[in-house]
């Protein structure tokens, strides 16, 4: 059940509002961050970049399952072919993820 709908626009209009890569390369995200915890990722707008700037794992969680699916669909067209992206709604803490891999969890 769906409490409240955050008003978050739609994507294109999302995304048209943050250049995510270089607001990520100004906190310091490189090859060498570690793993990322991505809070209310709604799109993946800082996920996505985030999982290509980083040898870590991203970890994306949002409140709501569309979110989380639009992030995980995302990351799928980002890296088609690269088995590390995962979406696992509502559970996730018990699975292992490989290094650099992106994984959208839902709550």
């Amino acid at each position: 059940m769906k409490i409240r709908d955050s008003g978050m626009p739609e994507e294109q209009t999302w995304e048209n509002f943050f250049d995510a890569v270089l607001i990520l390369r100004r906190l310091g995200f490189s090859p060498n961050s570690g793993d990322v915890a991505d809070f209310g990722c709604g799109y993946g707008t800082f996920s996505i970049p985030a999982a290509h700037l980083t040898q870590g794992t991203v970890h994306a969680f949002d409140i709501d399952p569309e979110m989380i699916s639009a992030t995980g669909a995302r990351a799928r067209r980002s890296s088609p072919l690269d088995p590390r992206c995962e979406h696992t709604p509502r559970t996730g803490s018990q699975h292992q993820t490989a290094p650099g891999a992106m994984r959208a969890v839902g709550t």
